[in-house]
């Protein structure tokens, strides 16, 4: 019950983190999108690399604040010592994850920014779903590291899903897109 607890504790912290690196990536992909309509894809690129290293900022340091002060933070939500003893093992594992939704959200962000939805929608079912689940059970089951096989891949799942969208960045293939198509008459 403890683990459980610690658990929905846990991702309400990763959820208001999470929220930090999904601003940071729609904001860049809100610049990005615009300076993709301006024609200008060497900005585009810079914007990307500078959403990635904010977002990172931001949350390292949320990292290190929650891996510093676990207790403190899990306290807030749960008095139970037991709770608060498995919150700690929780976000000692799962923090380390924190850094992937800002390397996640800052490369979807590019994909979003020129209309690939399909490819955002693949990094979403790849870290929701593929990833997480599938890695959760492997670590666990098969594995045999029990509970902290569930939050290895909790921790892996955005990495994986973000690296993929980092391949379509770095081939270039999105300075290809076309959104809008001029009109071919005048009216």
């Amino acid at each position: 019950v403890a683990a459980t607890a610690a658990h929905g504790v846990g991702e309400k912290v990763c959820s208001i983190l999470r929220i930090v690196a999904s601003s940071v990536g729609t904001a860049g992909s809100t610049i990005e999108g615009q300076t993709m309509g301006a024609g200008d894809t060497k900005r585009v690129s810079r914007v990307v690399w500078y959403t990635l290293i904010f977002g990172c900022a931001l949350n390292l340091i949320s990292m290190i604040l929650v891996m510093a002060f676990p207790t403190t933070i899990f306290g807030f939500f749960d008095k139970d010592p037991e709770t608060i003893r498995y919150g700690i093992w929780y976000i000692s594992i799962v923090g380390w994850g924190f850094l992937g939704y800002s390397y996640m959200n800052a490369f979807n962000g590019l994909a979003r920014a020129v209309g690939n939805a399909l490819l955002v929608m693949v990094g979403a079912i790849l870290d929701g779903f593929v990833l997480r689940l599938g890695l959760a059970w492997l670590l666990s089951s098969v594995a045999g590291m029990g509970l902290s096989g569930v939050f290895v891949g909790i921790t892996i799942a955005p990495y994986g899903a973000g690296f993929v969208a980092m391949i379509y960045f770095l081939t270039g293939k999105w300075k290809k897109r076309v959104l809008v198509k001029p009109a071919t008459e005048s009216i």
